[in-house]
């Protein structure tokens, strides 16, 4: 297992639109996805994986004591989870709203440590009062959407779990996705604003890979609808049908898709096989059916 720990740095260290810290594929849901690959082609026609699937959200906004009232403000955070809730319903998944917090601590503001199992893309843990904050603010079960919003976040500019079989109940505090506030609906961060950020880091929570998973070689992301390609970086141009980035494999680069790094304004789709994989997931692995 390889563990990495994310220390505080100064700003002049990184970039302040730095991408998703997903890295790679988690093994123990590539084994669930190779094992279930035919459930997930006819997920369908099976009993219950044909229902529009249901699920909370709840948004977790940590700020400054210095912060102005209006700095993610609750209205700020519903237009986002309406885009969210709008992008999501065109594939059968159904989110509700269920809860806005607010944390004002100079301390909780900023993730500044966390560890990460980089083999399986999973949280392990935090400081002691971050750890807290999440306990204190989880609430339902492993279906349950938690999202949280940080001043800060050392060492890329948004997190997200992704479904972990057998993850025990006493663990689901570490479950949950993790984003700066300037990536929120209209924040600040260059071409990472329009609210697509979050629908990126929500496709990992229901099992989606990036779609440069593994470049031009392998399985990819698993997923067979979605052309081989390397990582498409957020400059604000939209190269979709011109970028060919494995010019010896099928298809160009899906710059617009979610799953993608482009700039957020291009993203707008997800796959018949990312919507596929993200139901087969969440039966198969957050309710367990």
């Amino acid at each position: 297992m390889a563990v990495a720990s994310y220390l505080p740095q100064t700003l002049q260290e990184r970039s302040l639109d730095s991408e998703c810290g997903i890295k790679g594929t988690p093994s123990s849901l590539v084994e669930v996805i190779e094992q279930r690959r035919d459930d997930e082609a006819s997920y369908q026609s099976l009993e219950g994986r044909d229902a529009e699937i249901q699920v909370t959200a709840y948004f977790h906004i940590a700020v400054f004591a210095n912060s102005t009232e209006d700095k993610a403000s609750n209205e700020a955070v519903k237009a986002q989870f309406q885009l969210l809730k709008d992008t999501y319903a065109l594939y059968g998944i159904n989110l509700s709203l269920g809860g806005i917090s607010r944390e004002v601590n100079d301390t909780i503001a900023v993730l500044s440590v966390w560890t990460l199992d980089e083999t399986e893309n999973e949280i392990l843990g935090s400081t002691v009062e971050t750890e807290d904050y999440w306990k204190r603010t989880r609430t339902g079960s492993y279906e349950t959407l938690h999202i949280y919003f940080y001043e800060d976040l050392i060492g890329t500019a948004a997190f997200c779990n992704f479904a972990k079989p057998g993850r025990p109940e006493s663990d689901y505090y570490l479950d949950g996705c993790h984003l700066r506030i300037n990536v929120l609906l209209g924040g600040s961060a260059p071409y990472r604003a329009y609210g697509t950020t979050l629908t990126h880091e929500v496709g990992h929570w229901f099992g989606l890979f990036h779609i440069f998973a593994g470049g031009c070689e392998g399985e990819g992301d698993y997923i067979d609808d979605t052309p081989a390609q390397t990582v498409t970086s957020a400059d604000g141009t939209c190269p979709l049908g011109t970028k060919d980035t494995c010019p010896d494999l099928p298809g160009t680069d899906m710059v617009n898709n979610y799953m993608d790094y482009t700039a957020d304004p291009c993203r707008d789709t997800f796959t018949p096989g990312q919507h596929s994989r993200m139901h087969n997931v969440f039966w198969a692995v957050r309710s367990g059916k």
